[in-house]
């Protein structure tokens, strides 16, 4: 046969060579990243250290230096395209979600990162290009990104929409999953704007679940709204990915009813429901 008479020559295996080069580019890959969150670890250590000190002084007007750059805010001139993040961004510049617009009251003891981490996400670009976001995401829900970006099309349009890596925040520091039962009071005593409040921590909250968590909404107000989703049929369900999305569309749509429920009819309801 053809193949018979063709040459052939042993195969040497290199396992144990292809394993060590493997683990050499791993570890030294690994080796930047690790130094480069230990210099910008210490710079956030240190600023805060200063910030507790300084809101803890009776005399300190430190609070109102605390300034929040919403990054669904950024106008279009602020902005151009940018083929290494594949969207329009600012290299000058960080900008912050979490908190919407930026028009809610920020308590005085708020914290955000230092100017000069902005220098520091510059500085790591210049010298390692391949890296691409960078990041500060803290407990009260603040995620300060590099470079400065818009989610949405046009100013102001993505505002609602909480922090897209708050998840891997979520499960470094909760790594065990959460049982979560969102229930929004939408009776005739609910004002507007606490409705644009409970939507904003409502998404706030949605951004925060991991695979590991278990999740249910619904919405009282004369009666007991539930998503009409098939992936939320049952009362706690896994927060995949179709039920995140499922929770937020809930929220959006929600309305403030012309009736309230009372509590025995709402314990009622729910023990239906559960």
């Amino acid at each position: 046969a053809t193949f018979d008479g063709l040459p052939y020559s042993d195969l040497e295996r290199r396992e144990e060579e292809t394993v060590k080069e493997m683990v050499q580019t791993l570890e030294k890959k690994f080796s930047l990243y690790s130094s480069l969150m230990t210099d910008m670890s210490n710079i956030v250590k240190v600023h805060y250290n200063q910030h507790i000190n300084l809101v803890n002084d009776p005399f300190s007007h430190y609070g109102s230096e605390s300034q929040y750059y919403a990054c669904c805010l950024i106008p279009d001139h602020f902005l151009m395209y940018h083929s290494h993040f594949g969207t329009r961004v600012n290299e000058e510049l960080c900008c912050d979600s979490g908190f919407g617009a930026g028009d809610h009251f920020l308590t005085p003891d708020f914290y955000t990162p230092p100017y000069n981490l902005t220098d520091v996400f510059k500085s790591n670009i210049m010298r390692y290009p391949s890296i691409k976001w960078q990041y500060f995401i803290g407990v009260t829900g603040l995620h300060t990104e590099y470079p400065a970006h818009r989610p949405g099309t046009s100013v102001g349009a993505d505002c609602g929409q909480s922090s897209r890596h708050r998840h891997i925040y979520e499960a470094t520091v909760r790594p065990r999953g959460r049982n979560i039962v969102l229930l929004f009071d939408v009776g005739d005593v609910l004002s507007p704007r606490l409705l644009l409040t409970a939507k904003a921590i409502g998404h706030q909250i949605a951004s925060t679940l991991t695979s590991k968590d278990h999740i249910a909404v619904m919405g009282i107000g004369g009666t007991l709204a539930l998503p009409s989703a098939t992936c939320m049929k049952s009362t706690l369900v896994l927060a995949t990915h179709d039920v995140r999305q499922t929770v937020r569309h809930f929220v959006d749509f929600l309305e403030i009813k012309n009736a309230a429920m009372t509590v025995s009819s709402m314990i009622r309801q729910l023990q239906i429901k559960m």
